[in-house]
């Protein structure tokens, strides 16, 4: 049987770029800086911002996200990483940020948490997957009845990801090069979900 979790990426990958990194410090997401701005003013748009809903991450490391959403939107925050060190580092980054978390580590398609959470993120995750039909459905998964979902993940269909090939091959082979129109879609195909942003 195909297995369709395929990742494009392993944890070798992804501990050898953050260890390469040597973070130290949790440093605050600058909002009015492009483009995290775009990304700013749309989740303003439309997310609760009342105190008391809880937000989680799905590949949270460093936990630069969850400090914006505990300090932006009074979320309490949670984090599931697949590398083991990471998740343990993001806790302690938060920690020394002042920001209360919860970290979980394993991988998304083996856990099974007992709850879910009214917003559920990924940033920069679902494009490492060969298939993305089952990793979006486990993100919904988690989201509680009346919750969100935020899904961002980078332009590789265009111009963007050709130039990406001719020069950094190995990062373009741990890239799916979906449409937003491709992941939308199968964001549509769970009625109970409605898309309410969806932009570049």
């Amino acid at each position: 049987m195909k297995d369709k979790n395929v990742k494009l990426s392993k944890n070798d990958d992804w501990s050898g770029k953050w260890k390469d990194q040597k973070i130290t410090k949790l440093d605050r997401m600058v909002i009015t800086n492009t483009p995290f701005s775009d990304i700013h003013n749309v989740l303003k748009k439309h997310l609760p911002s009342e105190g008391g809903n809880e937000c989680i991450e799905i590949g949270c490391y460093p936990g630069g996200f969850m400090r914006y959403f505990s300090e932006e939107f009074g979320y309490k925050v949670s984090g599931l990483e697949y590398v083991e060190w990471c998740g343990m580092h993001a806790a302690e980054l938060l920690k020394d940020a002042g920001i209360d978390a919860t970290l979980y580590n394993g991988d998304i398609f083996k856990w099974n948490p007992e709850k879910q959470w009214d917003i559920v993120c990924s940033f920069g995750l679902i494009e490492h997957f060969k298939d993305i039909n089952n990793v979006v459905d486990k993100h919904m998964s988690l989201v509680m009845p009346g919750g969100w979902l935020v899904l961002e993940f980078p332009n590789h269909a265009g111009l963007y990801g050709k130039l990406m090939k001719l020069v950094n091959k190995g990062n373009y082979s741990m890239h799916n090069q979906m449409s937003m129109e491709y992941a939308l879609n199968i964001v549509r195909q769970n009625k109970e979900f409605k898309v309410y942003d969806a932009s570049y």
